[in-house]
């Protein structure tokens, strides 16, 4: 019979324990990731998509001006990163200057000496863009 009851008392003292470090663990993971976003949260992304493409303009699809100013942004020497996601902050677009609502797609294209926020219409004309310079 004592060796059911020590058997019995070192099972309880192990679940006890598996609990203790199972709350210390979620505990350390939350404080973790505050940590994470609160130093580092240009590193955190959101990204968007599975829904559908922007529509690439045909030829004429884009005022001169807008072409005009996106084709300065692109650049054939480097290849930039690109972060999708949806606008949480009041912003607007680099190209064309209307505002990105919050909650509306928006676009950050990152080269290593310029950054520049793009509304989903201006991006599909950078794509346009971009696709024209490569096939020249």
């Amino acid at each position: 019979m004592s060796d059911v009851a020590a058997l019995l008392d070192t099972g309880a003292w192990t679940l006890s324990a598996s609990r203790r470090a199972v709350t210390d663990a979620r505990r350390l993971e939350v404080d973790v990731r505050e940590l994470m976003l609160t130093y580092r949260a240009h590193r955190f992304r959101s990204i968007s998509g599975g829904g559908a493409e922007p529509a690439l303009p045909s030829g004429d699809g884009a005022p001169d001006h807008l072409r005009a100013r996106l084709r300065l942004l692109v650049t054939r020497h480097e290849v930039p990163r690109i972060y999708a996601g949806y606008n949480a902050a009041r912003r607007a677009c680099d190209v064309c200057g209307r505002e990105i609502v919050k909650g509306a797609h928006e676009y950050e294209i990152a080269f290593s000496a310029l950054t520049f926020t793009l509304d989903r219409d201006c991006f599909g004309f950078w794509q346009a863009e971009l696709l024209a310079l490569s096939r020249r």
